[in-house]
């Protein structure tokens, strides 16, 4: 199936898909959603509440529990976010950010929708033959890091066949790729302390820090039920992985200055020149009892919250979005973004003068992914487009959307989205292709105009 086939519309209906929801929560306790359970082995000899190396040479304890700075339960429904002062301007100019080139002539090309997805999704670049949450960075040098959540490499062409990591890396030259584990096939990033399928970490959004470093933040999960991304994971604490970008060694693994899991900062970043905004979800997908056993928590998954971080310093302190202006304090934090009933993952890129949302509202449960911009890392944001997305199968789902750091060459939003199959056992392990990976193409119209009548403008 085309993967660039899609829908546009200008709003979604008021309650669409809430038949599909009841369906499939009626199936959801029979079936495998997005996990990696126990067909995969566990590891031996490793176990919860190891200590993870620093820089230095002391150490830091993984935390088995964490405690969270105090902040109010917000109920979804309780929060208004207010509207956009800001209207859409026709016609459409695009802003076009330019993609990267490879640094090795034999390399060039790659970075389109069309390629990605030969490389991505057809194809199992660097080896990855299955793998979700697809997440790049622009590095200095101009290759791209893509990070993956539940990777399958090598094998003999099924799930089953290939290695199995929590986490993992692959550096994009162009079309050339090179994989990035951990010792013993192990996840790159806390592979040495983690219990496969017990206690690991998946990978968030990065940013460069001032020492040149790459900032990988990264979300601890555990689950006592040891089914890895099934009922009982929750996740626990925000980490930041230290990267030398030479080598991609991991030279530091430490708790984020605010480590708390409601919400989640670093779930998404955009900067500018003066700070990065750290977007906050809980992604708690797994830990709401009261609904089919394993869903979204939602009292908080609709929910998305920002704070800002000086430019190069992950390590400093954040300031928190109000809703009136920026605090020191945590449970000031207001909503920038409230959408769905299960889940509101939104992912934010700054292009041009422009913040980009995308948003795949609940996640699993539906096929829409809404794309917003706004002028200021805060918002408000308005909608721009509704687009409807295809599964690759009859018996697949999509889920988790991210605008990539670059454009098509007409300015076409370029957006990576995560595919599996609603029974992964039975639908995906032996055909890998299902749980890859796929690009799309949405032209857009990315300008917008003030009430006031001052256009805002970026080419």
């Amino acid at each position: 199936m085309d993967r660039n086939t899609f829908r546009v519309r200008r709003s979604s209906p008021a309650g669409r898909g809430q038949l599909n929801r009841l369906v499939v929560a009626a199936l959801a306790s029979a079936i495998v959603v997005v996990a990696v359970v126990a067909l995969s082995p566990t590891a031996e000899g490793r176990a919860d509440g190891v200590q993870l190396p620093a820089t230095s040479q002391e150490v830091v304890d993984a935390p088995a529990a964490v405690e969270l700075p105090a902040k109010p339960v917000v109920a979804a429904t309780d929060v208004p976010i207010e509207p956009a002062d800001i209207v859409l301007s026709e016609p459409a100019v695009g802003v076009v950010v330019d993609a990267p080139r490879a640094t090795r002539p034999e390399c060039a090309g790659g970075y389109s929708a069309e390629e990605l997805n030969a490389e991505l999704h057809v194809g199992a670049a660097g080896g990855v033959v299955g793998a979700d949450y697809a997440r790049s960075q622009v590095l200095p040098d101009g290759r791209v890091l893509w990070v993956f959540q539940d990777v399958f490499i090598g094998g003999t062409g099924t799930l089953g066949s290939a290695s199995f990591s929590h986490n993992a890396g692959l550096v994009q030259d162009g079309t050339c790729f090179e994989v990035l584990q951990g010792k013993r096939g192990h996840s790159w990033i806390g592979g040495d302390v983690e219990h496969e399928l017990h206690h690991w970490f998946w990978p968030l959004d990065s940013v460069i820090d001032a020492n040149g470093l790459l900032a990988q933040f990264v979300v601890e999960f555990r689950n006592p039920n040891g089914t890895g991304a099934f009922a009982g994971a929750e996740p626990v604490a925000v980490w930041v992985a230290s990267i030398d970008l030479d080598t991609f060694e991991v030279v530091d693994l430490r708790p984020a200055p605010d480590f708390g899991d409601r919400p989640l900062y670093g779930f998404s970043i955009a900067s500018d020149d003066t700070y990065h905004y750290l977007y906050g979800n809980c992604y708690r997908q797994f830990a709401d009892p009261g609904f089919a056993g394993f869903l979204h928590d939602t009292d908080c998954g609709p929910l998305t919250y920002v704070a800002r971080v000086p430019v190069g310093h992950p390590e400093a302190s954040p300031e928190y979005w109000s809703g009136t202006g920026w605090s020191s304090v945590r449970a000031d934090a207001a909503p920038v973004s409230q959408k769905g009933t299960f889940a509101n993952p939104v992912q934010v890129r700054r292009l041009g003068d422009l913040y980009v949302s995308v948003t795949k509202v609940d996640d699993w449960w539906e096929d829409s992914v809404v794309v917003e911009v706004a002028t200021s890392a805060e918002g408000p944001f308005v909608e721009l487009r509704t687009i409807d997305v295809l599964p690759v199968c009859d018996v697949c789902n999509t889920y988790f959307a991210q605008p990539l750091p670059w454009t098509g060459a007409d300015g076409s939003l370029l957006i990576a989205i995560s595919n599996n199959a609603w029974n992964m056992g039975r639908d995906a392990y032996p055909h890998p292709e299902r749980y890859r990976p796929s690009v799309l193409s949405i032209p857009l119209t990315l300008e917008v105009e003030n009430s006031g009548g001052g256009r805002v403008e970026s080419r």
